[in-house]
C-alpha cells in the first residue's frame, strides 16, 4: 500500500475513543515481510496457542507508516517501529504505556538500547552506509561529501534508496549539515544536493540494491547495513565503506498499539522473542545487527565477522530523532520534487 508523502505530516494527536476489539487468540502484527526468526512464529504458536498474523508495512516512508495506523487504529495489536515513528505514535496517542515489567527478557538488551528506545522492546539496529564492487571501484569514496562530488564517475551505476529520509539524512551529511537539523533551509540545501546528482543514478530502488553491486551489473549504492551483509554471504566480490561523517542510524523495536485488547498476549510474545534462543533466530534469519551481547556466541560466523553488523567494529552511527512538523513537511515536499524531476 502506497502513500503520497506530499503534505503529510507524521506528526499530530488522535482524539476520540479507539474501538477496542474483542480479545482473540491472534495477534495482529505491522511487520516487515518476513522481518522474523525462521521457527519465531510457529514455535510461539506450539508454546502458547497464539496465532501471529504479520500484515505487511506500506511502501513511503515514516508518513505513510503512522497514518495506516492511525486510520486502521484498533485493527493491529502491535508493530514494527523505528525510533521515529515509534515517538511520533507515541504523540499522537497511538500506543498503549509500555510496562518493562511485563517483558522480563529485555534485561538480555544492552541498556543503552532500552534507554534510547522506551515505547517498547529493541529488536535491532541499522545503519546506512556505502557498498561497491571491488572490481568495478578501485577507490572508493570514503565519505559522503566525497560520493556527492564524485557521482558522475558512477554515471548509471549509482543506486540510492527509495526512502524519502534515507535520501534527505545522506544529503544533509554529505552537505555538512547536522541530521537532526531544525532548519528547513538545511532540508533544501541536502534537495538541491540529490536533485544535482540525479542525473547520475542509475534507479531509487527498496531492495536488491546488493545483488546488483554484487553481480557488476551496477557498481555502487547507498545501502542498510543487512544488505552489505547479504551480498558479502555470496563471496568477497563487495566491500564496505563506513563514511566518516558517520551513518545515519536507527533503533527498530516492536510496541503495542493502542486499542489491542491482546495486550497481555503482546507483552508475552515480546518476552518470547527476546529469549536468547528465538533472538538468535531472529538475528540469524534477517541479518540485522544485534543489540544482544550475549546473543554473540549463538549467530552465524559470517554475521559475527561482519564490520557492518558488529556492534563493536561497525563505526560511527547517528540517530535521528523526531522531526517539527516544518521539517517533516520540508522532507517531504523535498523527496515530492526529487521523485518528480
Amino acid at each position: 500500500m502506497s502513500l503520497s508523502l506530499a503534505g503529510c505530516q507524521i506528526g499530530g494527536s488522535t482524539t476520540g475513543a479507539v474501538e477496542k476489539k474483542a480479545a482473540s487468540d491472534t495477534i495482529t502484527m505491522m511487520n516487515y515481510p518476513d522481518w522474523m526468526g525462521s521457527k519465531e512464529v510457529d514455535s510461539f504458536k506450539e508454546k502458547t496457542g497464539y496465532t501471529i498474523k504479520q500484515v505487511s508495512t506500506p511502501d513511503g516512508g515514516d508518513s505513510a507508516w503512522v497514518n495506516i495506523i492511525r486510520q486502521n487504529q484498533g485493527s493491529y495489536d502491535m508493530s514494527l517501529a523505528g525510533m521515529k515513528v515509534a515517538e511520533t505514535l507515541k504523540t499522537a496517542g497511538l500506543l498503549e504505556d509500555f510496562d518493562a515489567s511485563k517483558v522480563k527478557n529485555l534485561s538480555n538488551i544492552d541498556e543503552k538500547y532500552v534507554k534510547a528506545f522506551p515505547w517498547g522492546i529493541p529488536v535491532e539496529q541499522g545503519k546506512i552506509g556505502i557498498i561497491y564492487n571491488k572490481d568495478e571501484v578501485k577507490d572508493p569514496p570514503t565519505s559522503w561529501k566525497d560520493l556527492f562530488a564524485r557521482a558522475k564517475e558512477f554515471s548509471g551505476k549509482l543506486l540510492m534508496p527509495s526512502y524519502s529520509s534515507d535520501v534527505i539524512d545522506v544529503a544533509l551529511l554529505a552537505t555538512g549539515h547536522d541530521l537532526n537539523t531544525k532548519n528547513t533551509a538545511d532540508i533544501d540545501e541536502a534537495k538541491q544536493a540529490v536533485l544535482g546528482i540525479k542525473q547520475y543514478v542509475k534507479a531509487f530502488v527498496d531492495s536488491d540494491a546488493a545483488s546488483q553491486v554484487y553481480d557488476g551489473s551496477t557498481s555502487i549504492a547507498v545501502v542498510y547495513d543487512y544488505d552489505y551483509a547479504s551480498a558479502k554471504a555470496n563471496g568477497d566480490k563487495v566491500g564496505w565503506v563506513s563514511p566518516s561523517e558517520g551513518m545515519p542510524g536507527y533503533i527498530d523495536g516492536w510496541v503495542p498499539l493502542k486499542g489491542t485488547a491482546n495486550l497481555n498476549k503482546v507483552y508475552q510474545f515480546m518476552d518470547f522473542h527476546l529469549d536468547k534462543s528465538n533472538y538468535a533466530d531472529f538475528i540469524n534469519t534477517t541479518q540485522a545487527s544485534w543489540l544482544m551481547p550475549s546473543v554473540t556466541d549463538s549467530l552465524d560466523k559470517n554475521l559475527v565477522d561482519n564490520e557492518a553488523l558488529n556492534p563493536e567494529t561497525a563505526g560511527k552511527t547517528i540517530y535521528g530523532t523526531l522531526q517539527s512538523a516544518d521539517i517533516q513537511q520540508a522532507v517531504a515536499s523535498a523527496w515530492q520534487e526529487i521523485q518528480n524531476s
